[in-house]
């Protein structure tokens, strides 16, 4: 109760008029000239006790919060040591892989230093050769560093674009370059996207020897045919053919020419390798196994090829082996694939090699990527995943302004340019 004269909390009432008029202690004063007789009661405060039960549940409860506030404390350390430590695995991770690629750019300039004078005349040159000779020096603008970004710490801290560098050097990278359906091809220059109607088919392969050049061999009934076609004119000639027949091949550069590594002749699977040398196809030291659906990259004087199966149908006995080609052989690396696969997607970085997608012997189309390291002879996984799970048939890549990007096909045969975004 408040003073009837001011705002201070009231000690006193008296009954005046049928009303209660509360006063303080300052102006219990005012009472004395009312007339008559009013009897001043002092107002007593209430009582209100405790209840202990609940006393004893807030303190409780109290408590579990100190509880609750360490535990968060302990895990908030932990998370961060977690973090701390997870940064320290990046930075070896990614130390790792600049310094193999300061070493890939070593091995380049040995590679290019062991170029004296001349080169023996040919009708198409390997990616390398064709600057050395000032025939496709555009090349020069493909070669980029990793690109690296450092990014708030409420993000992931560090993310590396892989780098261009040497995959370039080694395979023709100006167009994505692939099939849109069944008989008709397209291509992606980073500017446009352009179609051209062919008789090809998927099931050969499409290998880009020159700027806009692209090599086309064998087909979906397994043929010896070879065609060359113009990208920017759409003119298209024949080559002459290959000893073998064959579909789902792998191309690759091989000493310098195109070759075509496997595949099938409607028959059985082939273990045949072919390089076109100036007009004519010879023929070269056999794969170590026989398969077709496997995917190959070329790396300075060496060739790897990945996965493949080696029987076409129900039990297709897909394969997690890697081999290489060097001086001549073909010999089976120690490392293998995480799990059996095929048309995986290749990309050579620094000494990585990076390997994304294709399908698994469960015919699950995968969008997961590894690296195989060269130097150090490991596959791992990387956090890196693809944004649909495809595969690849064709391995002609656009790297256009630190990017790199490929044609894949996914579960309904639908083409999806996709780009390779981090390296970790």
């Amino acid at each position: 109760m408040k003073c009837a004269y001011c705002s201070e909390t009231a000690k006193y009432s008296y009954k005046y008029a049928n009303s209660i008029i509360y006063s303080c202690s300052n102006h219990l004063e005012n009472h004395y000239p009312i007339i008559g007789n009013h009897k001043i009661n002092q107002i007593m405060q209430k009582i209100v006790f405790i209840n202990y039960e609940m006393k004893e549940i807030l303190i409780d409860r109290i408590k579990l919060l100190k509880v609750n506030a360490k535990l968060d404390l302990n895990d908030t350390i932990a998370h961060t040591n977690n973090a701390i430590t997870k940064l320290s695995t990046d930075l070896k991770k990614f130390t790792k892989y600049i310094m193999g690629f300061i070493k890939s750019c070593d091995d380049t300039i040995n590679c290019i230093e062991g170029f004296h004078g001349k080169i023996e005349e040919k009708e198409y040159y390997s990616p390398i050769e064709s600057i050395l000779i000032m025939q496709e020096s555009d090349t020069l603008n493909l070669l980029r560093s990793p690109k690296i970004k450092l990014s708030p710490f409420n993000q992931q801290i560090i993310e590396c674009t892989p780098s261009s560098f040497p995959h370039c050097l080694f395979q023709y990278s100006f167009k994505a370059l692939s099939f849109s359906d069944e008989n008709e091809i397209v291509y992606n220059d980073g500017k446009s996207e352009i179609k051209i109607p062919t008789n090809f088919d998927w099931a050969g392969r499409l290998f880009t020897i020159r700027k806009d050049l692209a090599m086309f061999t064998g087909g979906k009934k397994a043929s010896s045919s070879v065609s060359v076609i113009d990208l920017k004119s759409k003119i298209i000639y024949s080559l002459s053919s290959m000893h073998q027949r064959r579909k789902w091949h792998a191309v690759a550069w091989i000493d310098g020419y195109p070759a075509v590594l496997g595949g099938h002749d409607d028959e059985k699977c082939l273990d045949k390798v072919e390089v076109y040398k100036n007009g004519n196809w010879e023929k070269y030291p056999s794969l170590t196994l026989k398969k077709d659906s496997c995917s190959a990259v070329s790396c300075f004087n060496k060739v790897y090829v990945f996965g493949g199966r080696m029987r076409y149908g129900d039990n297709p006995n897909k394969l997690k082996s890697i081999e290489k080609y060097e001086n001549r052989s073909w010999s089976l690396l120690s490392v293998k694939l995480f799990s059996p696969m095929t048309s995986l997607g290749l990309f050579v970085s620094g000494t990585y090699i990076i390997i994304f997608g294709g399908i698994d012997e469960n015919q699950t189309y995968l969008k997961d990527c590894f690296v195989l390291d060269k130097r150090n002879l490991y596959v791992s996984k990387i956090n890196t995943k693809l944004e649909e799970s495809l595969f690849f048939g064709n391995l002609n890549f656009l790297t256009f302004d630190g990017e790199v990007l490929i044609y894949g096909n996914d579960t309904k045969q639908n083409k999806k340019l996709v780009k390779i975004t981090c390296i970790m």
